[in-house]
Formats: structure tokens, C-alpha cells, sequence
């Protein structure tokens, strides 16, 4: 049968708090609280919790599949470019210089994770269980600690972020259908130049690298329901 969102209910407008360095949501139950129909969704983005029409989702998951093509033909060139992976064999690398020629931050599709069981309905689902994302890596080089680090000291490297566990919203499984929540992680796609500081010399290597998009504690992604 196929998969479709249905209604989710708005306990209330979201409320941040910060507790022990972390981002959590507290609810509001004012009797004026919106109500989101079948064609609701609910995306973080800067550690933001924000309500989008179905149709916005579909677009973003969409936009987040095309950057994953884009990346991985992207990743093919690298590797048939003989000038980019025909690297020195014996020289050690001393120093590593990371410079950003592209980047873009979209939904990762591929990366979807089911965050709650599934539950029978009628049922409301108000928490579920937290999945850690982590970066990745790729080029005609081996990603040692010390290559990762001048990365990150140019990007700020997220090497893991997990989602919540915690709703911002209440989400209700109608009677009669099977319900799950699922989260796509947003992730940070960017291409660039290493350059390889040597006893032997220079050299420069094109590298992609993919890592979770995170703020505060928890990693930016879009809840979804789905029913069959």
C-alpha cells in the first residue's frame, strides 16, 4: 500500500529552552493550538523546529536527491582523474591545507532512518529514539587524523550529530492504520582542495566531504509520519 503522511496535531507552538547545554522543546497547552492537517511536515533547520506543507517536504527531499547524484558523479571523477589520485608512495605528508572550491546543504535521503516503532492505531506518538549520523569522506588520499583535522579547522567539521528523541509535536496515528515517524538528516556537502605540505614537495589533492548538518545538540533534519 502506498506510503502516505497524514495528520499530525500541534500540542502547541514550540517553546525552547536550553537545559544543560542542550536544545529542548517544552509544550504550551493553550487552547489556540494549531492544528496540522495531512498535508503538514516538520523540518529543523538551525536548531529551529518549523512546520512545512507536504508539498515543501517532497520538494526538499527531492533537491536532497539530486545533490546525492551530483556528489556521487562528482566522487567518479575524482577517482578517474588520474592527476588527482596518482599520488607519491613513499614521502611522509607534514602539513595539510584545506581550501573550500564548492558547498551546499540539502536533505540526505539515502540516509533516512525510522525513529519509532510502529504503532497500531488510534495512537498518538510523542517520542522515539535518537540516530547518529556521522561524516564522510572521500578523495585520492587517506583520510588520517591529521588530514581531517586541518579540514575541519577550515569547515568546522561535524564528524557525528544524532537526531532528537524528543517531539516538538504530537503525531497521531489514525484508527485502523499502521503509523512510524522517520527523520532525514540535512548534510553539508563540500568539495575542495588539500594541499600536502612535504619533504618532498607540494601537492594538492580534490577531496569531497559530507557531514551532518548539527546545531546545539542535536542534528537538523525533517520528522515526517507515515501511515499505510
Amino acid at each position: 500500500m502506498k506510503k502516505k503522511l497524514l495528520s499530525l496535531s500541534l500540542v502547541a507552538g514550540f517553546l525552547m529552552t536550553i537545559m544543560s547545554g542542550t536544545m529542548a522543546f517544552a509544550v504550551n497547552t493553550d487552547e489556540n493550538a494549531t492544528v496540522l492537517t495531512e498535508e503538514n511536515a516538520v523540518i529543523v533547520e538551525n536548531g529551529i523546529p518549523r512546520i512545512i506543507s507536504s508539498e515543501e517536504a517532497e520538494k526538499l527531499l527531492a533537491d536532497g536527491l539530486e545533490t546525492e547524484a551530483a556528489l556521487h558523479q562528482e566522487q567518479d571523477q575524482i577517482i578517474d582523474d588520474e592527476n588527482i589520485v596518482n599520488t607519491y608512495q613513499t614521502a611522509r605528508a607534514t602539513e595539510y591545507n584545506f581550501k573550500v572550491t564548492n558547498q551546499a546543504t540539502a536533505l540526505w535521503a539515502s540516509d533516512q532512518q525510522r525513529v519509532t516503532p510502529q504503532f497500531v492505531g488510534p495512537a498518538t506518538i510523542t517520542s522515539g529514539e535518537s540516530h547518529t549520523f556521522t561524516a564522510s569522506y572521500s578523495g585520492g588520499i587517506t583520510f588520517t587524523s591529521a588530514v581531517i583535522d586541518s579540514i575541519s579547522a577550515t569547515i568546522n567539521l561535524t564528524k557525528s550529530a544524532a537526531s532528537n528523541a524528543s517531539f516538538s509535536v504530537e503525531y497521531v496515528v489514525p484508527a485502523g492504520k499502521i503509523g512510524y515517524v522517520v527523520f532525514t538528516p540535512r548534510k553539508r556537502t563540500t568539495v575542495g582542495t588539500l594541499e600536502e605540505f612535504a619533504s618532498y614537495g607540494y601537492k594538492t589533492y580534490k577531496i569531497t566531504v559530507v557531514d551532518p548538518v548539527k546545531i546545539s545538540a542535536y542534528a537538523d533534519g525533517l520528522y515526517q509520519l507515515i501511515t499505510k
